[in-house]
């Protein structure tokens, strides 16, 4: 997968997130998916983000993954 991650960042529970089943049996490097999430964010143009479920976030997406960042 090429510049993406494999999961859903947003959660049914409201609120974007790294789903704490995927941090537990996928994230082997938090620091790693930490910064990769804010690489992600810093890229120009970024208009939107399109989870796997939820709600399409087009109005801050860089904001979205900065928080999903920050929370891990």
């Amino acid at each position: 997968m090429s510049g993406g991650t494999p999961f859903s960042v947003k959660h049914p529970g409201g609120g974007a997130k790294v789903p704490p089943v995927y941090k537990l049996l996928f994230t082997r490097d938090r620091v790693a998916l930490r910064a990769h999430l804010l690489r992600l964010a810093a890229l120009p143009g970024l208009s939107r983000l399109v989870p796997t479920h939820g709600r399409i976030e087009s109005d801050d997406p860089a904001a979205t993954l900065r928080a999903v960042a920050e929370a891990l």
